[in-house]
């Protein structure tokens, strides 16, 4: 199946590509929010969605700066007014962030794959 010029087969393997990548890519993305960017990781999750589904991983798109997060989701089509913006404690600062389930996670890294955390 191909969905915006990429088969779905490619787009999985570089999902859970990114997700194994995890630990090595969080200096990165540490890096990345401290210059006030947007970053987008997957991380392994144990456990079940708020959704109620089972998952194996949550995509998170994070940024210091908060109205520059609810920004990155209005263009991204989001309603804002439902999303719960999450905090993580990172040493002595909260950084507000996004998470994104299941499906809907997929769809979000297709989308913004550029502003996924490289090494």
């Amino acid at each position: 199946m191909e969905k915006w010029g990429v088969t779905t087969q490619t787009i999985e393997q570089e999902f859970q590509a990114y997700k194994a990548m995890y630990k090595k890519l969080w200096p990165v993305i540490k890096e990345r929010i401290a210059l006030g960017e947007i970053a987008i990781y997957v991380h392994p999750w144990f456990g079940g969605a708020p959704t109620g589904q089972q998952v194996t991983e949550v995509l998170k798109v994070i940024c210091c700066d908060r109205q520059k997060l609810l920004e990155w989701a209005r263009k991204n089509n989001f309603d804002t007014g439902r999303m719960r913006v999450h905090v993580t404690r990172l040493k002595d600062v909260d950084v507000p962030h996004l998470d994104f389930w299941g499906p809907r996670s997929k769809d979000v890294f297709r989308r913004n794959r550029h502003l996924m955390v490289q090494l």
